[in-house]
């Protein structure tokens, strides 16, 4: 597959592996925490199903890609705030003594 990208001024073609290349110089560039922490619990999301040592580094590559697309889909359609670790604590205890846990979920 290859990509026609246009743009105002010029248009280029890129292969699948000059993406690639272009994505994981951001990627390494841009380090970001939301990302690392998602990945590590990416993880233990899979190890805790039993799906981890069912995969082979192909499916595993796809299925990180895939959640990765769907997760930057979430953020665009959904108004969400990223807590840090620290504030949710200090929300988390909030809540015990207020007795307050409701949450919604949108998935449109």
């Amino acid at each position: 597959m290859q990509f026609k990208v246009e743009s105002k001024t010029n248009s280029t073609t890129l292969t699948q592996a000059q993406l690639l290349d272009l994505l994981m110089k951001q990627v390494v560039s841009n380090p970001k925490l939301d990302h690392t922490l998602m990945g590590t619990d990416f993880v233990k999301f899979l190890e805790g199903r039993q799906t981890l040592a069912r995969v082979n580094l192909s499916e595993l590559a796809v299925m990180a890609f895939a959640v990765g697309y769907y997760y930057r889909v979430f953020l665009e359609k959904n108004k969400v705030t990223k807590i840090e670790e620290q504030e949710l604590h200090v929300q988390e205890l909030s809540t015990e003594t207020s007795g307050s846990t409701s949450t919604e979920t949108s998935g449109s």
